[in-house]
């Protein structure tokens, strides 16, 4: 190779290294920052879209709920509201529930709350008013005095209730219905931007009562506008549908389990029987090797029994559901590939994977079929301890009884 060549070689493999080097300087410091960059500012814009759809999402969550709370607001003016609500409050528990009020501790007048000269004035939002009344009752007048509570629609809620027993000496519990002293804070709530156009708390809205005289003065039918108040969200009907929205609490139930007088079951509480878990319970699986079964029982959830030959699994019960009393006591004779001998009462019977005790039950086993199975001995063995175990039981009775 000439000198000449050497030096074109020389040239172009410098060339080429220098434009490398360069392609990855201006890779590095330029066009993969710039990567990451773009790829940042896509996640952030993917980011803004999504609370954008979740901020949206919650505006209309909101609106929906004002809809909901703006017809059964207190009204705008917390001066009247709060004389209104007061009126409401005293008559639900003096006159509705015959409770007694020694203390009625009403909001002071809103304009007494005014900023001070020169602070800056808040935006106001919703307003909520407190109220307490300490009295004497019963149980009875005062489960009476929530469940109406419950079913009036109006924003408001008993925000704590302090109950005590008047007569200390009664610590036993005797009087199955005592007076009792009680303490209630109760919050009404005003919605903001809401407009009542009524003139008493849970008076028709005047506006429909308008459209009826203008309709009997013209000789159209009336009613129309009433009866669109009577389903309407602050209407009759709307206790109802409130009873339904309390998520299913009775106060009724303050009465049979009254915690000043024990427990008292009421005929209308007696807990009627469940259904037979016989027709529910499964066999779900055996392992023969390690003696042992598993039972599922779905009206008890996704929790699984375990049974087995071995001592503290032989013994197995099947409860009812709602009065907890027992529909069935066996104990396993043995674990099969597929099948669970056991024994209830004087017979035996084999129940295969995914059948039910109520299928396994139709027919009892023959001595046939516990030979073919190897089990007839271990079955006689348990009918002599029965029987055994029978007599000893006769004696103490009969022992018990002289």
């Amino acid at each position: 190779m000439t000198q000449r060549e050497r030096a074109f070689v020389v040239a172009i493999v410098g060339a080429i290294v220098g434009v490398g080097g360069c392609y990855y300087l201006l890779n590095s410091w330029v066009l993969a920052p710039l990567r990451d960059y773009n790829r940042q500012i896509a996640a952030l814009e993917d980011d803004v879209d999504d609370k954008e759809r979740d901020f949206t999402r919650v505006q209309f969550g909101k609106r929906q709920l004002l809809d909901k709370w703006q017809p059964r607001s207190l009204p705008a003016n917390p001066d009247r509201a709060a004389t209104e609500y007061s009126q409401y409050l005293s008559n639900l528990l003096l006159r509705q529930s015959a409770l007694t009020i020694d203390e009625f501790k009403a909001p002071d007048p809103w304009e007494a709350k005014a900023a001070p000269s020169g602070a800056q004035t808040k935006k106001s939002g919703h307003i909520t008013l407190t109220f307490s009344v300490r009295g004497k009752g019963t149980l009875t007048q005062l489960v009476h005095a929530l469940q109406s509570f419950q079913q009036t629609p109006l924003m408001h809620r008993v925000k704590s209730l302090t109950l005590d027993r008047l007569d200390q000496k009664d610590k036993e519990g005797k009087d199955p219905n005592p007076r009792l002293g009680y303490q209630m804070v109760v919050e009404a709530m005003i919605v903001n931007n809401a407009h009542r156009y009524s003139d008493h708390l849970l008076a028709p809205d005047s506006r429909l009562a308008i459209v009826d005289v203008l309709a009997g003065m013209t000789r159209a039918p009336i009613g129309w506008g009433m009866a669109a108040w009577a389903v309407g969200p602050t209407g009759p009907l709307a206790q109802r549908k409130l009873a339904q929205e309390s998520g299913g609490r009775e106060y009724a139930y303050l009465e049979d389990r009254n915690i000043f007088a024990g427990e008292i079951l009421s005929p209308k509480m007696t807990i009627p029987p469940g259904p037979d878990p016989r027709s529910f319970v499964k066999l779900v699986s055996t392992t023969p090797t390690s003696k042992e079964a598993h039972l599922f029982n779905p009206l008890e959830g996704f929790r699984e029994t375990r049974i087995g030959t071995e001592k503290g699994f032989q013994h197995f019960r099947l409860l009812d559901p709602n009065t907890s009393e027992e529909v069935l006591r066996g104990k396993v004779l043995k674990v099969a590939q597929r099948d669970v001998y056991f024994m209830v009462g004087e017979d035996a019977y084999a129940i295969h994977i995914g059948d039910t005790f109520d299928q396994a039950m139709r027919r009892a086993l023959k001595d046939s079929e516990l030979k073919e199975a190897g089990i007839l001995e271990t079955f006689y063995e348990e009918l002599r301890n029965l029987e055994q175990a029978t007599k000893i039981e006769a004696k103490k009775k009969s022992g018990k009884r002289r």
